[in-house]
């Protein structure tokens, strides 16, 4: 068994009978070598952060331990509880994933965070073309992005191309504007293979590498670009009901944007990528 990043997950069951999983992270795997962060998930694991999640919010997570030049996880096996990946994700299910994501930037408002999370400089190029170009060759995961970064190139509306280009030749401006927006804990990787909905509530998955500081608009919006096609209330309605807006939802859109384009631009909702990229820089004033 494999994660999406190609790190290995194996299970077992622990002595009272809960089933486990444990995932090796090493700095070899091609996602921990193009974005770096390694010890970031052992980071937050012995800085507490985890453990203060709010209550409906959890990690999964019993142990993290050092592991040659890695670390071995031991989490919950919670496969039961991860949303089916052909299914349409109910309104309600959309209400309970929101809800979490809500509790857990409430929570870490403001909050002191140890260094050495993810730069947000290098969240917003995640899987951008400049980064994965040295991988292209020996990954089939990069390969496969970059084919599709430049269908995006080929296909989308030019001005949506120039801005994605523009933040990927320079992030900084971005990067900087997201920095002054009110910052919390951003778990930085939601997607329906990192979301679980247990009876006790959202379990977030996969922490560490792309985990950051900055506004927690970002994990709503990063949702959005990945699942949007399968949410069952529709983009225009979630927005309306998570309440986002204002500059910091304006800066993410363009964030999640820059890093997923080239997933954006495949799906039936592109045109509507297309045209709330287009609303975010005429809102922002974006040059």
């Amino acid at each position: 068994m494999t994660g999406f990043s190609g790190s290995g997950l194996r299970r077992r069951t622990a002595e009272d009978g809960t089933p486990l999983v444990i995932k090796r992270i090493a700095p070899d795997d091609f996602v921990h070598r193009a974005i770096g962060g390694t010890d970031r998930l052992a980071v937050l694991w012995h800085a507490g952060v985890l453990a203060r999640l709010p209550d409906g919010v959890s990690s999964a997570m019993i142990s993290v331990d050092p592991d040659g030049d890695g670390w071995l996880v031991t989490m919950r096996d919670v496969e039961r509880w991860l949303l089916p990946s052909e299914r349409r994700v109910s309104r309600r299910d959309c209400s309970r994933i929101l809800a979490g994501l809500r509790a857990m930037h409430d929570r870490f408002a403001g909050a002191d965070l140890p260094p050495g999370l993810c730069p947000l400089a290098t969240w917003v190029t995640c899987l951008s073309p400049p980064l994965i170009a040295p991988y292209v060759g020996e990954s089939p995961l990069a390969a496969g992005v970059a084919d599709r970064w430049r269908t995006f190139s080929r296909d989308a509306p030019r001005d949506v191309v120039d801005v994605v280009r523009a933040v990927h030749a320079d992030p900084q401006p971005l990067a900087e504007a997201l920095g002054r927006q009110p910052a919390t804990l951003v778990h930085g990787d939601v997607w329906r293979g990192n979301l679980a909905l247990s009876p006790d509530g959202l379990v977030l998955l996969d922490w560490g590498v792309l985990t950051t500081r900055g506004p927690g608009e970002l994990d709503v919006w990063q949702w959005w670009i990945h699942e949007g096609p399968v949410l069952e209330p529709g983009l225009d309605a979630l927005e309306r009901a998570a309440g986002l807006d204002g500059e910091a939802s304006e800066l993410a859109v363009l964030a999640v944007m820059s890093q997923m384009a080239w997933l954006a631009a495949a799906e039936p909702l592109a045109g509507w990528w297309f045209d709330r990229t287009r609303l975010a820089v005429k809102r922002l004033g974006w040059p």
